[in-house]
């Protein structure tokens, strides 16, 4: 499931929630077993790998970790792999969240546990270090995954509860203050990438094969886009964005330039290619 988080012998990951091939899981490396850090796991100290997201912060994090990739030819891209028999724990999302509220450590545990009842009404996770009990209440955040296809009812909701995200507000629809800590959530359907035909089997997956700058016109309202990963019809072609923070763009629709990687009918954008 997307957000699950992963604990192998050196590293925490958090799951990328696309199809993948068997034996294999893709992956972000978010931190790496060290001596001395703010966030601890079971005795050991973790320190942050990833300083941010999108195609160059995820390449810069695989180098610090020394991870590594392997070319999926499906994907037509490096992939960012760990092998299942590599993996010590699996927690994913609403598994956390249960632990959580039945025994809550400490302050962010506690506000994790009241913010997820404000919200009741909805499958919800948590994913990041609050998921894996190796949060510090002086710094941690709260990382959402709501489970669901269909997204923009939580959105609505979410706006109209917790502050808003003063750092940048272009991003105020995913991200927002409770009871003074950041919080942040991401939608994730059931399946990885169900939402998304040329994604939602890895078999059939439309291999992108050059590089395209166009413009597109999309109809304003569409649920895949506020998915992980936003996903949305654009006339006769498909336009996916492995950036989450797109989705909100792609929601509102209307005439938007894209440049990406393209396949026969889907064009890709959050890429390291087009970035």
């Amino acid at each position: 499931m997307h957000g699950s988080m992963i604990l192998t012998r050196d590293a925490l990951y958090q799951e990328i929630g696309i199809p993948r091939p068997p034996g294999l899981i893709p992956v972000i490396p978010k931190y790496r077993i060290c001596r001395d850090s703010p966030w601890r796991l079971r005795g050991s100290s973790l320190c942050r790998i990833i300083a941010s997201y999108g195609p160059q912060g995820l390449s810069r994090a695989i180098e610090r970790l020394g991870a590594r990739q392997y070319v999926d030819p499906l994907y037509g891209a490096p992939i960012p792999y760990i092998h299942d028999h590599d993996v010590v724990e699996k927690v994913d999302p609403l598994t956390a969240l249960e632990r959580v509220a039945s025994k809550p450590r400490g302050r962010i545990s506690q506000i994790a546990v009241k913010l997820a009842y404000t919200f009741r009404g909805w499958r919800i996770g948590l994913t990041g270090t609050t998921a894996v009990a190796a949060e510090n209440d002086e710094i941690s955040d709260i990382d959402m995954i709501i489970v669901t296809w269909r997204p923009s009812g939580f959105l609505e909701e979410f706006t109209s509860t917790v502050k808003p995200y003063t750092r940048n507000p272009a991003l105020s629809w995913r991200r927002g203050y409770y009871n003074g800590v950041h919080t942040s959530w991401v939608a994730a359907p059931p399946d990885p990438a169900g939402h998304c035909p040329p994604l939602s089997n890895y078999w059939s997956i439309d291999t992108p094969h050059k590089l395209v700058s166009i413009e597109v016109r999309v109809d304003p309202g569409q649920e895949e886009a506020l998915l992980y990963p936003p996903c949305v019809q654009a006339g006769d072609i498909y336009v996916i964005s492995y950036e989450y923070n797109d989705g909100i763009i792609l929601y509102r629709g209307g005439r938007i330039r894209v440049r990406g990687v393209a396949g026969e009918y889907t064009v890709y954008t959050g890429v390291r290619e087009a970035s």
